[in-house]
Order: C-alpha cells, then structure tokens, then sequence
C-alpha cells in the first residue's frame, strides 16, 4: 500500500470515528424509555396547540407554552442529570496517577451533595406543595389565555414536561453517560501510556543525532 492511500485511509478512519463511538441502542426496557419520551412530548406540544388555537391570542398562549414546556424540561433534565451522573469505582485518594495526574471526582462530590440536599429540602417543604403549586398555576394563569382552565392547564403541562424532562435525562446519564466516561478514561490512559513508550525512541534519536 502506498503512503498515500494508506494517509487517505487514516483520514477516513478519523472521520467516522466519532460516529462509531455513538452508544447503540440495546433493546433494554430502560433504553426503550429513551426512544418513548421524546414521543410523548410531541404529543404534549400538540396539545397545547389545540389548546391554544381554542382561545383568541392563540400564537400569544402557543408561545408561552413553548417556553414553558421547554424550561420545565430543562429543569426536570437539570435534576435528572444530578441524580444519575455515574460515579466512579474508586476514588481519586485510591485511583493510580498517570502522568502525575488522578481523575478529577468533584462532578461526582458536587452531585451527590446537591441530590441529598433537594431530597431532604423536599421532605422538609413537602407540606407546602399544594400551596407551591397553586401559586404557580396562578401565576401562568394570564399567559395561557386567562379563562377559567389556563391555570389547571399550565400546571398540567410544567408538571408533565418537568417529570419527562427528568426521566429521560436521568436515563440518559445511567445508559449513555455510564458507557461514555469509561471510554474517555481509557481513551485518556492510551494516551499517556503511548507518550510514555515514545518518549524513549525520541531520546534515543536524539542522542544519536548528536553523535
């Protein structure tokens, strides 16, 4: 094979490299949630359009129910995310440097501290829910219509989207996120293991470049 075939053939492998990296689908009950959800969003923005186009100002309440819908989902996904970021086997105190470096585990540290204190605020504050809930369907209230089911409604579609925003990120984290830091890791320790078997050759070229 010819050098320069075998550069093209390096080039193409690079380009689809990444896409081979994509974690696949794997049939399991919990990956199968992760293909449902988005679905069931599509339909939650489709009934907000018939909802919207029922009332007078329907682009106005169409498109605060996108907002809506879409803050609640990140929100829902910000908690998810906190509560299904993988951790790690072992921790940096134990973990063996490479190249002088540990893994940095403050993402971890950071997760766990945040979920165990929304778990226990929300315990503590979970008498005062259905007043925290009527306060915020009230206050939706005007932007989705302001007739008599625009409260219920908007706090049907902020709850709903919430829930779904957090089941499918936290799903997310624990299938995709779990396979992906492993992979980045021993990606990471190829590396420096290569760097280290070529810092001899380098030095021994050198040397003999100066004789």
């Amino acid at each position: 094979m010819s050098p320069n075939s075998r550069e093209v053939r390096q080039r193409q492998q690079q380009k689809t490299h990444w896409f081979r990296k994509l974690p696949r689908h794997t049939g399991e009950p919990a990956d199968r949630w992760l293909t449902l959800l988005p679905t069931f969003s599509l339909l939650g923005i489709i009934a907000l359009a018939i909802y919207a186009f029922s009332l007078h100002n329907s682009w106005a309440v169409l498109g605060y129910g996108v907002v809506v819908a879409v803050s609640s989902t990140l929100a829902g996904g910000l908690v998810g995310v906190l509560f299904g970021i993988p951790r790690s086997v072992e921790g940096s105190q134990n973990q063996k440097p490479t190249d002088g470096y540990v893994g940095n585990t403050n993402l971890e540290q950071v997760s766990d501290w945040l979920t165990k204190i929304l778990v226990g605020v929300g315990l503590v504050q979970l008498g005062h829910a259905p007043d925290a809930l009527k306060h915020l369907a009230n206050s939706m209230k005007s932007g989705f219509g302001a007739s008599t089911s625009s409260a219920s409604f908007g706090l049907a579609l902020s709850l709903t989207f919430a829930i779904g925003g957090f089941l499918y990120f936290y799903l997310w984290s624990r299938i995709f996120l779990f396979i992906d830091l492993p992979r980045s890791k021993s990606s990471s320790s190829e590396t420096a293991d290569s760097s280290k078997a070529a810092t001899p050759v380098a030095k021994t070229a050198r040397s003999q470049r100066r004789s």
